[in-house]
């Protein structure tokens, strides 16, 4: 890898870094909207907070945490919660899926001045520092039911369905415009969304589930990133 390579890795992994501190602070463009309940809407920092506290505590205690200890760690009465939501699986998927979402988030209004490669990149580094951490990992062991807190299979799908397959999508259709452009050449567009994150993911998240290996350190992770994305554009450079 080049110094000019290593540098971009760098700037994209800052800007990553960045990207997840704001998100923090407030819910961006890619959190997807909550229905309301049938009392007062609570107001927009009310609302951070529950969402905040109900990802803290359904990531460290699964889907037994209660309603009640969410509305206490958020400061909040039940009530409130249940202004916002209807009841506790559309809270678990408002909290979780608007961390799945910033993998791909920016896809929706991509950097028409970014290169592929700028852009794989900075979606690669979303995807690791989302999914291949401690807090998805317990998520994970949580919605296949190997965790505490094991939740009914069509919570499980719901989440899929608004997490990973929505992710994948945002990427095939932008990878599609990319085929268009002439900047890569990609048939299957589908398919090369499954390779990408493949590629990223490989074993990593599975022996975490299992328990078999930690995280990845800085650096395992920038080689993963790095691998990944070059390769990808090696194959599906344009003829």
């Amino acid at each position: 890898m080049t110094e000019a390579s290593r540098t971009d890795i760098r700037r994209v992994r800052a800007a990553v870094a960045a990207a997840r501190e704001a998100a923090a602070e407030a819910c961006g463009t890619g959190c997807p909207p909550a229905r309301q309940g049938p009392g007062r809407p609570p107001d927009t920092e009310k609302r951070r907070a529950i969402l905040d506290a109900a990802r803290r505590l359904f990531t460290r205690d699964g889907f037994v945490a209660g309603m009640g200890e969410i509305a206490a760690e958020a400061g909040v009465s039940k009530q409130t919660i249940y202004n916002a939501f209807r009841n506790k699986d559309e809270l678990f998927l408002a909290a979780i899926a608007e961390v799945a979402d910033q993998i791909t988030a920016h896809l929706e209004t991509p950097d028409p001045e970014a290169s592929p490669q700028e852009i794989l990149t900075r979606i690669a580094w979303h995807f690791m520092d989302v999914v291949i951490t401690g807090k998805m990992v317990s998520v994970m062991r949580m919605l296949t039911g190997s965790g505490p807190g094991g939740m009914a299979p069509d919570l499980a799908a719901a989440f899929y369905e608004i997490g990973p397959a929505r992710n994948g999508r945002r990427l095939a259709d932008w990878l599609a415009a990319q085929d268009r452009a002439g900047r890569l050449s990609i048939d299957d567009p589908d398919l090369a969304s499954e390779h990408f994150f493949g590629m990223l993911n490989g074993k990593l998240q599975l022996r975490q589930l299992f328990h078999a290996a930690p995280p990845p350190d800085d650096a395992e992770a920038e080689r993963r990133v790095e691998a990944a994305v070059r390769r990808f554009l090696k194959a599906y450079a344009p003829d």
